[in-house]
């Protein structure tokens, strides 16, 4: 290492699918905002923030965090926004990302809930959705391995893969199930007002 790279070394980290570990808004936005308060501070989120968020060392400090879907335009929304001095960091599963550094007290929420309910609600149905879909696949590749097996007799090198692929799909499934789940809590709780 050079004498040049000793002096901008600078630590990064990806965390994988963070969007899908933390589907709900209100769960992304305690994950940013713990990572924060630990000295990563988020990288604009590109092309990549369906894969990973990147992050990089800073100082620490008070930051806020804001997942938010709006059902005002999208100009006039981020103008908005931009005026009180909040920072966007990008979109994360149809939702807008932004970001306040503060001092004293913590910003109040600027949350649309009525579009945080909707988007709650779709959540979870597309999870569970989702979820049904991989149940039905495995079921189908159970039900034709059987069936081919009655036929034929024997258990061929297919049915492996078939059994393989069946617990892939399984596997799968609970996570959509799982993640539906915590998608219908939080769409509860946005129906409550909290």
């Amino acid at each position: 290492m050079s004498f040049e790279d000793k002096i901008d070394v600078v630590r990064k980290k990806k965390v994988w699918f963070a969007q899908f570990r933390y589907p709900t808004p209100d769960a992304l936005e305690y994950f940013l905002e713990e990572n924060a308060a630990e000295g990563y501070s988020l990288n604009p989120i590109g092309e990549t923030g369906m894969f990973y968020y990147e992050f990089t060392e800073a100082k620490s400090g008070k930051c806020k965090f804001l997942v938010d879907r709006s059902g005002l335009s999208k100009a006039f929304y981020v103008e908005t926004m931009i005026n009180e001095e909040w920072e966007l960091m990008g979109q994360s599963l149809n939702c807008y990302v932004w970001r306040k550094y503060y001092e004293g007290e913590r910003p109040a929420d600027m949350n649309d809930k009525v579009c945080l309910t909707k988007h709650g609600r779709n959540t979870f149905i597309g999870f569970l959705i989702a979820a049904l879909f991989c149940l039905a696949a495995v079921t189908g590749l159970g039900v034709g391995t059987y069936i081919e097996r009655k036929v034929n007799g024997k258990f061929f090198v297919h049915h492996y893969l078939y059994m393989a692929e069946a617990l892939v799909i399984l596997l799968l499934g609970l996570y959509f199930i799982k993640t539906s789940i915590k998608c219908y809590k939080y769409w509860r709780k946005m129906k409550k007002g909290y």
